[in-house]
């Protein structure tokens, strides 16, 4: 009965303990559930990372159609049957640029885009006299100012590829402001969110009463300035989820299929030429 016992006891001693194979195992097998908790949470920040930068590139098209639309809808507004008896007095010609009762203006430059790539890019300006409408910098006067919205290249001082918006007022005097720039560190592109280009047709009634043809500011003639009644605006934002340490494909995207732009289109009717 004894030496039964005395087996039984020395039975259960080699048992007790983990070994180095099981010990391996369970390793190796935490190694995997932390490799996969590790996925997860990367997986889930850079969701939550692109989330931001595209809420953050909507917020920015939101700004800026806001603050176009707002000053392209005010053009040629002044305050009615007070100081002035009708448009043509109170916008009189100036320069080479503005004729009498002219409130709209637009051209189209040359502009540099990341790899030297040469594009055109429109500015557009706009007269008004903002006594009740803000101007496009928030402020108001009493006399004449010309609201001019342009994209900042990237040797345009410390604010590259950002839609700027410059206010000269009747002596001549320029406040010039970023009203819409990229978005910095938020996405993988550095520009992302900022503006590339910014395209302007113009839509014509030359019998005043609807648009019958749009123009590009090179087709628009001095009539067709004086029937304008309409402007559209398309912006091109950088997208802040491409890759820009990748080589564009043909179809200008990166290797996941990101688009290099986003395009933004907005038609704003003018609202103040009647007089």
């Amino acid at each position: 009965m004894i030496p039964y016992l005395a087996n039984k006891l020395h039975s259960h001693t080699q048992q007790a303990g983990v070994g180095l194979v099981e010990l391996m195992v369970a390793m190796v097998i935490s190694l995997f559930l932390l490799a996969g908790l590790f996925t997860i949470f990367f997986s889930t920040r850079t969701t939550y990372d692109d989330q931001q930068a595209l809420s953050a590139l909507q917020e920015n098209e939101t700004l800026a159609a806001s603050i176009l639309a707002n000053t392209i809808r005010s053009a040629g507004y002044f305050p009615y049957g007070t100081t002035y008896a009708d448009r043509n007095e109170a916008f009189p010609a100036a320069g080479t640029t503005w004729a009498q009762g002219q409130v709209l203006a637009a051209n189209t430059t040359t502009f540099m885009l990341p790899g030297n790539n040469a594009t055109t890019v429109d500015t557009l300006s706009v007269r008004m006299i903002p006594e009740a409408a803000l101007n496009c910098l928030g402020q108001n006067s009493t006399s004449v100012q010309i609201n001019t919205f342009s994209v900042l290249n990237n040797a345009a001082g410390s604010s590259p590829y950002s839609l700027a918006c410059s206010v000269q007022s009747a002596s001549g005097s320029v406040t010039s402001s970023a009203v819409v720039s990229p978005l910095g560190a938020r996405g993988v592109n550095p520009n992302g969110g900022g503006i590339a280009n910014m395209q302007v047709m113009i839509g014509v009634a030359p019998n005043g009463d609807y648009v019958q043809q749009y123009y590009t500011p090179a087709q628009m003639t001095a009539a067709n300035w004086q029937n304008a009644r309409t402007v559209v605006v398309t912006l091109t934002f950088f997208n802040p989820l491409f890759n820009a340490a990748q080589t564009p494909t043909a179809n200008n995207t990166d290797a996941n299929g990101q688009p290099r732009y986003l395009k933004l289109t907005r038609v704003v009717r003018l609202e103040n030429l009647a007089q």
